[in-house]
């Protein structure tokens, strides 16, 4: 019976070493952003209790040659889960160092075309500081237990930062479509999606008077807590595409209608309640996820239709809203935090060069902050090697000081 207990301990001991193991292989990973603190506290004291308890089975105990051998492997998958982790911790600081100590006018040329998250005001506050994006991504977690008054102040603080440094304002974004994905309620009061209001008015007339009241109303309340830019409408046509393992994009449950000529209207009519509050809104996901079955969140999808029939139904949307002035439209994998950029191939370094000489304006790292660092270094390295392309870069300039909201005199009021 004890030599069971033995052998079984022993199992656990070595699986638990393996787990460690696949722990610090993934440790920078966009998975554990939410509780990275916490998660490297706990590995701590697992390894460094693994680690010791090796030890004194080693010296003070009997075992036999496999039991001890088996002990032997456990220690050294400890050892090396401990010694991975602490690199990749090493290596991101020194990233960060060298990001934060960069050439200050690098920084600002390629700062202007990042949106990012934060989990630490501070650190949001020190990248502002040093110009180094052009926008900030506020969600749910950033304004628990605040009230609109705190968010407000926060935002304010942040822009007469900018205001002091003669640059434009911050673009100040966050996902406010209604229904399940509704990052500023509480504070804001939750409301319905513009599928709903779709569904329940069948008279395009009515329709169309409920879809402006309600952006009208989204914009003002948006636009009181200090913000210019709402990632929304989706306008992704519901293709009522069923996956299982679909667990947060769900288009079906976000899509405002199958047809792409109502989508049309009712995305074009919430675009400009919004413009009308002083807040840009967003088309997404182009080129389309409405045919897509993939969760872009964790893995890469594929968009197998064809072109002639993405322009006849999916494009339509995006095709007659685009040109307007002021609408921005984002990329079908919104956030490079998300599976389908940070797994691609040659990472995020490589996902950063690719977009900015693909056209994109802007690049959105807001789920995991920390990948702003690793980006951004990659780019300026880029930038140093003339791997950017110049021309593009000055276009795209262009396009976001046209976009650019204007400066509406922010005070500095947190200390």
């Amino acid at each position: 019976m004890l030599q069971k207990i033995n052998i079984a301990t022993l199992v656990l001991r070595i699986a638990l070493a393996a787990a460690l193991v696949a722990f610090a292989l993934y440790w920078r990973s966009p998975i554990f952003a939410s509780a990275r603190t916490l998660a490297l506290m706990a590995f701590l004291l697992l390894v460094a209790a693994l680690i010791g308890l090796e030890i004194v089975l080693w010296r003070l105990t009997r075992q036999s040659r496999v039991a001890a051998l088996l002990s032997g492997a456990a220690l050294v998958m400890a050892t090396a889960a401990l010694t991975v982790t602490l690199f990749y911790e090493a290596q991101f600081r020194w990233l960060r160092h060298q990001v934060l100590k960069a050439d200050a006018q690098a920084v600002e040329r390629i700062g202007r075309h990042f949106i990012v998250g934060y989990r630490d005001f501070s650190e949001l506050r020190e990248l502002v500081e040093r110009r180094a994006v052009a926008g900030i991504f506020v969600t749910a977690h950033n304004v628990r237990g605040l009230d609109a008054q705190a968010i407000r102040r926060d935002i304010a603080f942040l822009q007469s930062i900018r205001a002091r440094q003669g640059l434009p304002p911050l673009l100040v974004a966050t996902d406010q479509e209604g229904g399940g994905v509704s990052r500023m309620s509480p504070p804001l009061e939750r409301s319905t999606t513009l599928g709903e209001i779709v569904r329940s008015h069948h008279d395009a007339s009515e329709r169309l008077i409920a879809v402006r009241q309600y952006a009208a109303k989204q914009g003002k309340a948006l636009a009181n807590l200090g913000f210019n830019l709402n990632f929304a409408p989706v306008v992704d046509l519901n293709h009522s595409v069923v996956n299982p393992n679909d667990r947060y994009t769900r288009i079906g449950e976000r899509a405002i209608s199958a047809d792409p000529k109502v989508v049309t209207v009712v995305a074009g009519e919430y675009c400009d309640a919004l413009k009308q509050a002083g807040v840009h809104c967003t088309l997404k996901h182009f080129p389309g996820l409405g045919r897509v079955t993939e969760d872009t969140h964790t893995e890469s999808a594929d968009l197998a239709t064809d072109v002639e029939t993405l322009a006849a139904t999916d494009w339509v949307p995006f095709r007659e809203l685009m040109p307007t002035s002021g609408i921005f439209t984002m990329l079908a994998t919104d956030d490079f935090s998300m599976g389908a950029a940070y797994s691609s191939p040659g990472g995020l370094a490589a996902a950063g060069v690719s977009a900015l000489n693909a056209g994109v304006d802007l690049i959105l790292i807001s789920y995991d902050p920390d990948l702003f660092y690793p980006v951004m270094d990659a780019l300026i390295r880029a930038e140093a090697d003339g791997r950017l392309q110049k021309a593009l870069l000055e276009r795209s300039d262009r396009r976001l000081a046209a976009a650019s909201p204007v400066n509406q005199g922010y005070a500095a009021v947190r200390p």
